[in-house]
């Protein structure tokens, strides 16, 4: 009797095909528009209540593991389609959505892996440093900061990054992370 539960189980187990049907569905519901702006993407809006996004995302909740660290407060993983996003949250509202890799893409088609030449080429760009970190933005993506994978050397910290210095840079320099944090025109 035993030896029957596998095979109960396994015959009304879903399929590997009704299982990625139903991760569209959720990520669809969430997804909405798949275009990262500086306002976010689909349903993960800089400004959106936790709550909003919790009945737009399919986010599992998970049970820890005894000994298991809870995850940090103020961050909400959650993922559109295959690309993992993170929502930081203050005082219960998105706060900034952060991007570290897949397809998503701007208008003009910026994204995590993109090289920085193509960052460059839209007028008004400008450069940042913050803890080692050398970030490039543009005129025509408010409200989103592109993180360089290139790290500055010991002794090259820079107070005022300029497109200038960023087109400098390695030519193999590309986006490592896509911040966006609330297009504010005007």
């Amino acid at each position: 009797m035993p030896a029957a539960l596998p095979l109960i189980l396994a015959v009304h187990a879903p399929t590997a095909a009704q299982v990625a049907k139903q991760l569209a569905r959720e990520s669809h519901r969430c997804s909405g528009k798949l275009t990262l702006t500086g306002d976010g993407v689909g349903a993960v809006r800089v400004g959106a209540s936790v709550a909003a996004v919790r009945r737009a995302c399919h986010i599992p909740v998970r049970k820890l593991k005894k000994g298991e660290a809870a995850p940090p407060p103020g961050l909400l993983r959650i993922k559109i389609g295959t690309t993992p996003l993170l929502a930081e949250i203050m005082g219960g509202h998105v706060w900034r959505v952060i991007v570290d890799g897949g397809a998503l893409r701007t208008l003009d088609k910026l994204g995590v892996d993109s090289p920085l030449s193509a960052v460059l080429a839209t007028p008004g760009a400008r450069a940042s440093e913050t803890e080692g970190v050398v970030y490039a933005a543009n005129a025509a993506n408010c409200g989103i900061s592109f993180a360089l994978d290139y790290r500055p050397q010991r002794g090259e910290d820079r107070d005022s990054w300029t497109a200038d210095t960023l087109s400098r840079l390695p030519s193999d320099t590309k986006v490592d992370r896509v911040m966006m944090s609330g297009c504010k025109a005007g």
